[in-house]
C-alpha cells in the first residue's frame, strides 16, 4: 500500500479525520494517478476486525471536533487563496490542495482537435426487383381420389378416373379425364380427351381434345380443341369448337362458333350461331342470328331472326318471320312448304334466293330467280324472274313476276 495512503488512513484510525473524508481522500488519489493498486471501499474500512477501532475513532473525533480546532488542523481547499495552487503548477497538471496537506496533481487531459473531411453525397441507384410469382398449390382428394378440388393452382399428370373435378384457381390437366362431374368457376385447361357425365363452365375452360359428355353448360368461356360429342350443349357465354360439335339438343343465348358440322335433334339460336360447314337437325329455330358454310338439312325449320346460309336450305317445312335484317340462302331453297311473311309492313327487308321449289309457298318480300310449285301465293314485295306451276297461281298486288308458265309436272 502507498505511504499515502497510509497515511489517510493513519489520520482516519486517530480520528483527525472522518470517514467521509477519508474516502474522497482516497477517491482523489486514484484520480491523480495513483492506480498501481486497487481503491478501497468504505467496507474495506469497516471490516470485522476494526469494527470497534473505527466507532471509537468516530466518537473521538466527533467530540473532540469543536468549531475552529478542526478548521485551523484541516485546511480546505475552497478557503485557500486562488494563487497558493497556482504556484505549483508544473504545466501539465493541476494541483489540488486537501486536508492536511496533500497535494493532489491531476493532469489535464488534451483532446486533440479530429477534422472531420468532407464526405460526399452517397447515390444509392435505384434496384428494380422483378416480381416474384410463387405457384401456390392447393389440391385436395379423398384417400380414394374420387375427388379434385383445386382452389389455387394446381397442375395434373397422367390419366385420371374421378367422382368430380372442380377448379375455382387455375388448374391443367396433362392426361385424358375422365370424370363423372366438372365445375369450372376458374381457369382450367384439359390438354387431351375428357369425358364426364356433366361439364358446367362459369369460368374459362379449354379442352384440347375431344370432349364427350351427356351435358355442357358454359356461362364462361369455353374452348374445345376437336369434336364435342353431347346430349344436351347449353350456352350463354362465349364458347368455340374447332371440331364438329353433335348433341341431341343444342341451345345457344350467347355466342357459338364451330368449324365443323353441326347435328342436332333440337337446334335453338337465340344468340349468335356460326359453323364454317353445314347442319343437319330434326328442328331448327332461330330468334338471333345464324350463318353456315354450307348446306343445311332440316325437318322443320323456323326462323324469326336472321340468316345467311352459304349452301342449300333444305326442309320439309319453312316458315320465315322478317324482322330487321335480310335473309339469304346461296344455293336452293327446297321444302314442302314455305311460308314467309312480316308483321311490320314498314320493314324493307327480303328473302334471298336463286331458286325455291315447293309445293306449297305463301310469300312476301321474296325474290327468286325462279320458283317452282304446285300452289302459289305471291304476295307484296315479291321480284321474281320466271315462274312454274302446276295447280294455281295467286299474284298479289305489289308483287313482280316477270314471266309465269304452267305446266304438267315439275323437274326438280
Amino acid at each position: 500500500m502507498s505511504d499515502e495512503r497510509i497515511r489517510i488512513l493513519k489520520l482516519f484510525k486517530e480520528g483527525k479525520i472522518s470517514m467521509e473524508e477519508t474516502l474522497q481522500l482516497l477517491e482523489a488519489l486514484e484520480e491523480s494517478g495513483f492506480q498501481d493498486e486497487p481503491g478501497i471501499t468504505e467496507a474495506e474500512i469497516i471490516d470485522s476486525q476494526a469494527a470497534v477501532h473505527a466507532e471509537k475513532a468516530f466518537a473521538k473525533a466527533d467530540n473532540s471536533h469543536m468549531p475552529g480546532d478542526s478548521d485551523k488542523d484541516i485546511p480546505n481547499a475552497d478557503n485557500e487563496p486562488a494563487g497558493d495552487s497556482s504556484g505549483s503548477n508544473t504545466g501539465d497538471r493541476d494541483s489540488k490542495k486537501y486536508m492536511h496537506g496533500f497535494n493532489i496533481k491531476i493532469p489535464k487531459i488534451k483532446i486533440p482537435k479530429i477534422s472531420i473531411p468532407n464526405i460526399p453525397d452517397i447515390e444509392i441507384p435505384e434496384i428494380n426487383i422483378p416480381p416474384i410469382k410463387v405457384p401456390g398449390v392447393n389440391i385436395t382428394s379423398s384417400d380414394d381420389h374420387d375427388n379434385i378440388s383445386i382452389s389455387s393452382i394446381g397442375n395434373i399428370d397422367g390419366d385420371i378416373n374421378v367422382d368430380s373435378i372442380s377448379v375455382s384457381g387455375k388448374g391443367s390437366f396433362t392426361g385424358n379425364v375422365n370424370c363423372d362431374r366438372i365445375n369450372i368457376s376458374g381457369d382450367c385447361s384439359f390438354q387431351k380427351n375428357v369425358s364426364a357425365d356433366k361439364v358446367v363452365v362459369s369460368g374459362k375452360l379449354h379442352i384440347g381434345g375431344e370432349t364427350s359428355a351427356d351435358e355442357i353448360a358454359v356461362s364462361g368461356i369455353g374452348s374445345f380443341g376437336s369434336s364435342v360429342s353431347t346430349d344436351k350443349f347449353d350456352t350463354s357465354g362465349y364458347a368455340s369448337i374447332k371440331g364438329s360439335l353433335s348433341g341431341d339438343s343444342i341451345y345457344n343465348s350467347g355466342t357459338l362458333k364451330v368449324e365443323g358440322d353441326i347435328s342436332a335433334d333440337s337446334l335453338n339460336t337465340s344468340g349468335s350461331l356460326q359453323t364454317e360447314r353445314g347442319i343437319k337437325a330434326d328442328s331448327i329455330k332461330v330468334s338471333g342470328t345464324l350463318k353456315t358454310g354450307s348446306d343445311v338439312f332440316v325437318d322443320s325449320f323456323n326462323s324469326s331472326g336472321c340468316f345467311s346460309i352459304n349452301g342449300a336450305l333444305i326442309a320439309d317445312s319453312i316458315k320465315v318471320e322478317l324482322n330487321s335484317s335480310d335473309c339469304r340462302v346461296a344455293k336452293d331453297i327446297k321444302a314442302d312448304i314455305v311460308n314467309v311473311f312480316k308483321r311490320n309492313p314498314q320493314n324493307e327487308v327480303f328473302l334471298d334466293a336463286p331458286a325455291m321449289i315447293t309445293d306449297s309457298a305463301d310469300l312476301v318480300n321474296t325474290r327468286l330467280k325462279i320458283l317452282k310449285g304446285s300452289t302459289l301465293k305471291i304476295g307484296t314485295g315479291c321480284i321474281i324472274d320466271r315462274v312454274e306451276y302446276t295447280d294455281e297461281l295467286t299474284v298479289l298486288e305489289g308483287a313482280v313476276v316477270k314471266e309465269k308458265v304452267k305446266v304438267y309436272r315439275l323437274d326438280s
